[in-house]
């Protein structure tokens, strides 16, 4: 049955975080062997029986909460936003096929099991700046983009067949940026006559972002989150609600913790362990975090909620009641779970049994073959990508509207008589087929199904059925992205072979 693993801040540290959960895989077989033993102490063939029947335990997927620091070369090194005395190459390149880091002779490593990740703040930009929707970095290693949402499918040897959904968001919050354009969803290249706005904090333009190599402080403001993102990740929310058999979210990932958790847990272990963490919380009254991430926390109702960031472990249980009638309410429960980094003696690991907290999918003859697991691209995420960047230039307009800014920065002060219907005319105004008396930008699910249903007869032809079934499929070689010694000259970032391809399939090439 469905076992993942999660780990908090990867720092590069493959090799110990892959050796950790063989270890631990080994002493839950011993642990379990002991147990039939006990359990057979009356026969020998009982025992026997039992160990034939056994199935030795396994981890179906390791979920990795930020600073993976994929370095495939010196480029990417040198665009993490990190001191020099801690840029080390340590483990991507052995298990990136077209390293050169790696000794003569010396074999690629494959991950042993699927690995899906998000950007933290400690990150090759390079590399997954040229991924903003997505992608493998290489063999069963697969990158979430700058937010976003797959599937991932596998088959048991019982028959039974699961998909978990799985969303996350990259990045840390920053407020002043927040708010601003960025080249995580304004691409290079195919952007032009775009006004710069000046980043009046770090220095930083949108251009900045789009060329590389990037500035000192283009290499932090990459990795903020932004408003664009959020309204993005609400859309699924409709999508979510939408019908009664409609997938659940299983898991949700950010690299920092969204505010308010810390309201719901046992702070024992901060107060002990980061004493300058728990000043912070007291400080700010468990404001610790990213507010937009305790929305969606709200909003979306995830099972569970996975982070990092504080190097720290803490867990929390948030509680969502929704009215059904006058009588009766409907409670679920968010489990929040942040971890550690890869040091030893530090709670960096977790190993959960999703058995009891996912559903089983009926029999899907595509999925024979999936024993070890597959990523599969999510329909509706798809299709409110394919709107959301069709339309990011009027969003993006519409989201800068000083009176929505005022709205969302100070919900909780605005006073009473302040007059929204004037913004509700502004988004009405748009061309754009938003929900109506709605103030932000939410896309109708009639508009969302049209996408889908495109996205679906598009899946068939295109590329002689590569994106059947919407499969993600697996790079036949993966891209350098070495900047070749250009270090002077500020060159528009390429996208990625995946990112190209995608765009493509969804008909937004320009």
């Amino acid at each position: 049955m469905p076992h993942i693993a999660v780990e908090g801040c990867c720092h590069g540290d493959l090799d110990k975080i892959y050796a950790t959960l063989e270890h631990a895989i080994e002493q839950k077989q011993l642990k379990d062997q002991q147990e039939l033993a006990l359990k057979s102490v009356e026969s020998d063939d009982d025992f026997l029986n039992a160990l034939e029947e056994y199935k030795k335990p396994s981890i179906d997927l390791l979920l990795v909460c930020g600073d993976f620091e994929c370095i495939r070369h010196a480029d990417d090194l040198n665009s993490m936003s990190v001191p020099d005395k801690y840029k080390e190459w340590k483990d991507f390149h052995k298990y990136f096929p077209q390293s050169q880091l790696r000794k003569e002779g010396e074999e690629t490593k494959v991950a042993p099991m699927p690995t899906l990740f998000i950007g933290g703040n400690h990150e090759a930009s390079l590399y997954l700046m040229s991924l903003p929707f997505g992608g493998f970095v290489t063999d069963k290693i697969y990158f979430m983009g700058n937010c976003g949402f797959v599937q991932f499918k596998k088959k048991f040897s019982n028959g039974r067949m699961t998909s978990m959904r799985i969303g996350g968001w990259s990045g840390i919050y920053k407020d002043n940026d927040f708010w601003k354009d960025s080249a995580r969803f304004l691409l290079p290249k195919q952007e032009k006559g775009l006004a710069q706005e000046e980043d009046t904090n770090l220095g930083t333009t949108l251009f900045d972002e789009q060329h590389v190599p990037f500035s000192e402080n283009a290499k932090r403001s990459v990795y903020h989150v932004r408003f664009f993102e959020f309204w993005k990740i609400m859309n699924m929310k409709l999508c979510l609600k939408a019908k009664e058999e409609s997938q659940p979210l299983d898991i949700f990932l950010s690299h920092d913790w969204p505010t308010g958790v810390t309201r719901h847990g046992d702070l024992t272990n901060i107060r002990r362990f980061k004493d300058h963490v728990m000043k912070e919380i007291e400080e700010s009254d468990h404001k610790l975090g990213n507010p937009w991430g305790e929305k969606l926390l709200t909003e979306l109702e995830p099972k569970f909620w996975f982070a990092a960031h504080m190097h720290c472990k803490f867990s929390s249980v948030v509680t969502h009641t929704e009215t059904v009638s006058q009588s009766s309410t409907l409670k679920k429960n968010t489990k929040f779970l942040a971890l550690d980094k890869c040091l030893p003696k530090r709670d960096f690991l977790q190993m959960v049994d999703m058995d009891h907290y996912i559903e089983y999918a009926n029999h899907d003859e595509l999925l024979e073959n999936e024993k070890e697991g597959e990523y599969y691209f999510d329909l509706d995420w798809l299709a409110i990508t394919k709107l959301f960047h069709a339309y990011r230039y009027e969003i993006s307009k519409l989201l800068k509207q000083p009176n929505i800014q005022k709205i969302q920065r100070n919900a909780d002060q605005l006073d009473k008589n302040f007059n929204y219907s004037q913004i509700v005319e502004h988004v009405n105004s748009t061309p754009l087929p938003f929900i109506k008396s709605r103030m932000y930008p939410l896309f109708t699910l009639e508009e969302i199904e049209k996408e889908k249903n495109w996205i679906l007869e598009r899946s068939k032809t295109y590329d002689d059925g590569k994106f059947a079934n919407l499969r993600i499929p697996i790079p036949t070689s993966y891209s350098l992205g070495a900047l070749n010694g250009n270090v002077n000259e500020r060159l528009p970032l390429q996208m990625n072979p995946q990112t190209v391809e995608l765009l493509d399939f969804l008909g937004l090439n320009e």
